[in-house]
């Protein structure tokens, strides 16, 4: 055991120094004497994806004023709730297992023809594929 190792060290000698970037001129390049002072936001951007139905967005407001937000939301949101709820459908709740299996087999007709059909074709295969043939008292007897 003479210690740790340590890789050898080889002599180079097309060694140039520590490496360092090349320096390529931009013509574009400006020096920006106040870089904090931005412009004026004057809009909201608001990027949403989503899997879901039936997310809507309206009346964003942006203030520091309170009072003008609870204004604003008075006079806008309730009304707009209230139209709302009113245009929602009605869902029956007293369906029970069987119209709740019936109505997703007529929305999902495709797939659940398709689930049906794989359930079927496995269950002859299993049942009815051939499988060798029945061993004979004589096989039994040289197993056991």
């Amino acid at each position: 055991y003479k210690g740790k190792w340590k890789a050898p060290k080889i002599d180079n000698p097309e060694y140039k120094g520590v490496w360092k970037p090349r320096k390529i001129a931009n013509p574009d390049y400006f020096f920006d004497e106040a870089p904090a002072m931005l412009p004026t936001i004057d809009s909201v951007g608001i990027d949403i994806w989503t899997m879901t139905k039936g997310i809507l967005f309206d009346n964003i407001v942006v203030s520091d004023d309170l009072e003008k937000v609870k204004a604003f939301t008075q006079a806008t949101f309730k009304p707009r709730q209230k139209l709302e709820e009113r245009q929602k459908p009605k869902i029956a709740k007293s369906q029970g297992f069987l119209e709740t299996a019936k109505t997703l087999l007529s929305e999902n007709l495709l797939a659940a023809g398709v689930t049906l059909l794989v359930l079927l074709s496995t269950t002859l295969w299993c049942c009815c594929a051939g499988s060798q043939k029945a061993p004979t008292e004589a096989e039994i007897r040289r197993l056991a």
